[in-house]
């Protein structure tokens, strides 16, 4: 049998990172008891489940006693003895007293250690020449077992809930998303008045169905030219047809038109009637290129639980999720002007939502329309979340 013992740290993909490479029969975590306390079932339902680790094992160490650490760690390493396995130390997220207890017991023990870049994916073996390392046991490597956004949140205790979000669109239709490109072509061009041209066509032109009628004055859209050409841009992209525009006589001094159009279908409508789902939209798209699992809209039940009154649930939604390799990337999108403070809010509500689901690796994205304050820009670097600002796609 082929036993990892390791630091069992608050980083749930550190955790688990030997296991996800190399087909281990039994895993022994050395850690203290709040962490134990909290990720244990956790992290065993893991292992066991996706990673096809049999034994699972938690042993309790002082955080501020060497030789408890010592103790426990040279029982355990013992016994693994005893029983004829061969031991691997992982020192991944490895801190205190306990990386010093494995790199006395393993020079003592002769054992090969290992550790886990997780950014990189990259295993450095730490072990002099005559120690045979974890990777020269060619019947212990196998497949990585690929992270995608269901496991990947499943590791954090948390569920992606499979509740449907009212307006939900069909990113699996490649209509559809073609159309949302050209639209994101007249958002980056129309970026100044995106918002409340959105406004009016979710108001002023409200339906129940794909076709909208509505009288337009000068009060609701201050340039009523400006407007009946964004309306043209729109139906060149094939977005809106059967477009008629005709001018009425004023009213109390009010410039009027009459305007009637047909909305392709009702995902097009929710794009033109609330402002931000085309730069969600854009953005899913451009993310899905290079990502292994990339979703729009993306409700994550913190613990995965149904309760039964409606309410108890908690949920959080993010407007675009993705992960590449182990690192998951959360992305915010806003496409109203954040002035004030307003961009305050969404970033540290993004802040919250990736630590708690995403962990310490977790990259986090706000994307906006509009340029933030260097202030706000400079908060963001703080926290770690970068800013994109939306821009035409180059033509190749």
């Amino acid at each position: 049998m082929y036993t990892n013992i390791e630091f069992l740290d608050t980083e749930p993909i550190d955790n688990v990172i030997t296991a996800l490479h190399f087909k281990v029969d039994k895993t022994i975590f050395i850690g203290y008891q709040d962490v134990k306390n909290e990720y244990e079932r956790q992290t065993e339902n893991f292992l066991k489940t996706h990673c096809g680790v049999k034994e699972v094992e938690f042993r309790v160490v002082s955080e501020m006693d060497l030789q408890n650490a010592i103790e426990t760690l040279r029982e355990v390493i013992e016994a693994e003895k005893e029983a004829g396995n061969q031991v691997f130390f992982d020192i991944t997220g490895g801190e205190g007293l306990i990386l010093v207890a494995f790199g006395m017991l393993a020079q003592e023990y002769r054992l090969p250690i290992h550790q886990y870049d997780i950014v990189s994916d990259r295993l450095y073996e730490l072990n002099p020449e005559e120690i045979s390392p974890i990777s020269s046991y060619s019947e212990l490597k196998k497949e990585k077992v690929q992270l995608d956004l269901d496991t990947y949140i499943k590791m954090q205790g948390a569920v992606i809930s499979g509740k449907k979000i009212a307006g939900e669109m069909d990113t699996s239709n490649p209509f559809f998303m073609k159309k949302v490109e050209k639209l994101w072509e007249v958002l980056c061009d129309y970026r100044e008045r995106w918002n409340s041209y959105t406004e009016v066509l979710g108001s002023v032109f409200k339906t129940d169905t794909l076709y909208a009628d509505a009288i337009v004055d000068s009060s609701r859209v201050r340039d009523l030219n400006s407007f009946q050409t964004y309306l043209e841009r729109i139906k060149g992209t094939g977005a809106i047809y059967k477009l008629r525009m005709t001018n009425l006589q004023k009213e109390n001094g009010l410039e009027r038109v009459r305007i009637s159009f047909f909305y392709e279908s009702e995902d097009i409508k929710h794009c033109l009637i609330k402002s931000g789902n085309t730069l969600e939209l854009h953005t899913f798209q451009m993310m899905k290129k290079h990502a292994f699992d990339c979703r729009q809209s993306v409700m994550i039940d913190w613990d995965g639980v149904e309760h039964r009154y409606k309410g108890m649930d908690v949920l959080n939604e993010i407007d675009v999720l993705c992960i590449e390799g182990n690192i998951p990337t959360f992305i915010s999108c806003k496409g109203g002007r954040m002035d004030d403070g307003q961009a305050l809010d969404p970033m540290y509500e993004l802040l919250t939502v990736a630590e708690r689901f995403g962990g310490k690796y977790a990259k986090k994205v706000l994307a906006v329309v509009h340029p933030l304050k260097d202030v706000y820009v400079s908060r963001a670097e703080e926290m770690g979340i970068e800013i994109r600002l939306a821009q035409k796609i180059e033509k190749q």
